[in-house]
């Protein structure tokens, strides 16, 4: 499909709609509608009333509609995103499919080539801006992929997350908070990418915080890990993901499965490693007990493909990245 821009959508939530206060049906309501109505006759009123309710009802159908509208264009872009990067065979395709997409987006991008230590690959960097830049917040997701599969949930859902979480800011900049986001290449390798794009920072400090995202293609739940289980990340994790009735499980980084987190917490940032999947995969991770849970049925094998996406589980969880984030920006 022709990509001659991504979609940026705001979320209606109705259980914040105010719709003022409830409407009496009964002749009282002319003392509320205070001198405005004196004087009116009581079926005139009760006409007025009427109207008002009917005006009510007509826009939470909109406000309804628009939601449903917004989730689908959002589920439907993940998807397609998702294709896109799993569709490329190698670093290569799958770097292109990124930087089409960004490209589409109108986000500014550059490509950082590295040599680390015996591996060469090329990590994508994006910057986004805050309305007063004061801090920068490193967003990470690993492109490459294992030989087999397409290495679509791991881990080209996690780049399509990352691409829509790029377009949403860009659209709507946070005020402190700017965003510094790498596309990893040889995350497969042995985390190559991100300790390559770290070792090169002479600034590490410079950064505020880190996420990473790997896996997250399905899912009911987030899986999480955090270097500071007090930090400022993990309780704006933890708001979020209840504010949003989302699922969360953080756990401790030894017993979380290895990413590019390792190497943002080996460079002293306060760090959040998140995943998606169904919950009760996770004792099972833990445990490492038999049969495997579902995920590692499919990862790093033949089944990882498209037929193993859920983009509507990734619509549903994404928001909780997005207000984590905008949590940290009001700290």
């Amino acid at each position: 499909m022709l990509r001659s821009g991504r979609l940026s959508m705001q979320r209606f939530h109705l259980r914040g709609l105010n719709t003022g206060p409830s409407i009496r049906p009964s002749i009282d309501c002319t003392a509320a509608a205070g001198s405005l109505l004196s004087g009116v006759p009581p079926r005139t009123v009760v006409s007025l009333i009427s109207s008002q309710v009917l005006s009510r009802i007509v826009l939470i159908v909109l406000f309804a509609l628009s939601t449903a509208a917004a989730t689908a264009a959002q589920v439907a872009q993940l998807r397609e995103d998702t294709a896109a990067i799993a569709a490329g065979a190698d670093s290569r395709a799958r770097r292109q499919a990124i930087t089409d997409a960004l490209s589409a987006a109108r986000i500014e991008y550059r490509l950082e080539e590295f040599m680390f230590p015996r591996f060469s690959g090329t990590d994508i960097v994006v910057d986004v801006s805050a309305k007063t830049p004061a801090k920068t917040l490193l967003v990470g997701a690993h492109y490459d992929r294992v030989a087999v599969g397409q290495g679509a949930v791991d881990n080209a859902s996690s780049c399509a997350v990352l691409l829509e979480l790029l377009t949403v800011l860009k659209a709507n900049p946070m005020e402190n908070i700017s965003i510094r986001a790498v596309f990893f290449d040889l995350e497969e390798s042995g985390l190559v990418g991100s300790q390559a794009y770290l070792a090169a920072v002479t600034d590490k400090q410079s950064f505020s915080g880190g996420i990473n995202l790997d896996i997250f293609g399905y899912g009911n739940t987030i899986f999480a890990t955090t270097s500071s289980a007090d930090g400022k990340l993990a309780h704006a994790l933890e708001t979020a993901a209840k504010d949003l009735s989302m699922p969360v499980r953080v756990v401790e980084p030894r017993q979380y499965p290895a990413s590019d987190h390792r190497s943002m917490m080996n460079a002293g940032i306060e760090t959040l490693g998140l995943a998606l999947i169904d919950g009760k995969e996770i004792d099972p991770i833990l445990q490492r007990s038999q049969p495997e849970p579902r995920i590692l049925t499919i990862i790093h094998t033949p089944r990882d493909t498209m037929e193993n996406i859920r983009p509507e589980d990734m619509e549903k969880a994404y928001p909780v990245i997005e207000k984590t984030l905008r949590l940290m920006d009001e700290t």
